[in-house]
């Protein structure tokens, strides 16, 4: 019967220890009893029971059987590229980063604002009368023109001429026109074409206007018929030009207003 399990078509003595090691204790003790008696062992049989591959073969007594063989863990794959989730449009600013570079770009301004407004008035003289009058040009002083010495007053004075505007022409005269000291420098509007070297006088309009301390000298006029045709050509007769002698610059400024 264990000859059979073991030796048979349907060998199973493999998957029973017990019947195994008997089958083998039987087997050892013919062995000794034919080799005792003299006759010959059966060589058609096995000497031994086949080996059983200790992976296959069961537990043996006293031995605990092996721990059941636990599932492969599945390894982390990366996602796709193709489904990874990727954002459509580039991430936006923050919820508050908005106003406030709104804010700074606010502040920048203003503070351009306010530069740019002082480097102004820093250099132009304000409208003195708050009137809405418009600088039209600011006027730098020219050297070698000739001046009649009517400017001088004697000799006691050092003109300083500014270059010409429409056909009229400004002359500053430091030292005043007087000394009691009544006023500081003094500013003549004249026609360019009234210059007479020769007789060392001014012909035609001459106006004229002087500063005290803050007050700056300045004159005003009315466009006529008899101002010069370079000036009536740009302005028209009723226009009001007031020149503005600019001290801390040095510069003649000129407004105009039409009302």
């Amino acid at each position: 019967m264990l000859r059979a399990r073991a030796y048979g078509p349907g060998a199973d003595i493999h998957a029973d220890a017990a019947a195994l090691g008997r089958l083998r204790e039987l087997e050892a003790l013919e062995r000794r009893a034919t080799s005792t008696q003299g006759e010959p062992v059966d060589a058609a049989a096995p000497a031994t029971a086949p080996a059983v591959e200790p992976a296959t073969a069961g537990p043996q007594p006293g031995q605990q059987a092996d721990a059941a063989p636990q599932p492969p863990v599945p390894k982390a794959t990366a996602p796709d590229d193709d489904t990874a989730s990727t954002p459509d449009t580039a991430p936006t600013p923050s919820r508050w980063s908005l106003p406030v570079l709104w804010a700074l770009s606010l502040v920048t301004a203003i503070i351009a604002a306010v530069l740019g407004s002082a480097a102004v008035i820093q250099r132009d003289t304000p409208d003195p009368h708050g009137l809405g009058a418009t600088q039209v040009i600011r006027l730098g002083e020219e050297s070698g023109v000739d001046i009649p010495a009517y400017f001088t007053f004697g000799g006691t004075s050092s003109p300083r001429v500014f270059s010409e505007f429409r056909g009229m022409r400004a002359v500053v005269v430091p030292d005043g026109i007087v000394t009691d000291g009544y006023v500081d420098e003094c500013l003549f509007i004249t026609t360019a074409a009234g210059f007479d070297l020769a007789t060392s006088s001014v012909q035609g309009l001459v106006l004229t206007g002087c500063a005290a301390n803050a007050f700056p000298a300045a004159i005003a006029i009315k466009v006529t018929e008899q101002m010069p045709d370079e000036l009536r050509s740009d302005y028209p007769i009723g226009t009001a030009l007031q020149f503005v002698f600019d001290e801390p610059s040095g510069e003649i400024v000129i407004y105009s207003s039409a009302e």
